[in-house]
């Protein structure tokens, strides 16, 4: 999952637009956030209470019906761990794949079109 959203990632950010470097800059942030701050802020967020960021952003838009126990309930707990690792570990897959994509030649680029 990392690898195709890394790669997506990678090849947009690849493309000249404006704000790219921004762009850059905010893709990194999860990465760059160490793991203990990134495990308590999501901690935060999938509170089983009304008080859990995720719980209040689904009962507002309707997607739940009720707060949900994302890490205590068995059939949540994997789905949300991956959500989370994804959203950890997509940044780092997009820069390695990045750093690939810009070793590729110019002119291999022209002769594709």
């Amino acid at each position: 999952l990392e690898l195709v959203l890394g790669l997506f990632i990678a090849m947009v950010i690849n493309s000249r637009f404006p704000g790219r470097g921004v762009m850059r800059a905010a893709m990194l942030v999860p990465w760059a956030i160490p793991t203990v701050v990134s495990a308590k802020l999501w901690d935060v967020m999938l509170r089983d209470n009304a008080s859990g960021v995720i719980n209040q952003l689904l009962l507002s838009i309707g997607a739940i019906q009720s707060s949900q126990a994302w890490l205590a309930n068995p059939s949540l707990q994997i789905p949300a761990l991956i959500a989370v690792d994804v959203w950890k570990t997509t940044p780092f897959m997009a820069l390695i794949l990045l750093a690939g994509l810009q070793t590729i030649p110019s002119d291999i680029y022209e002769a594709a079109d």
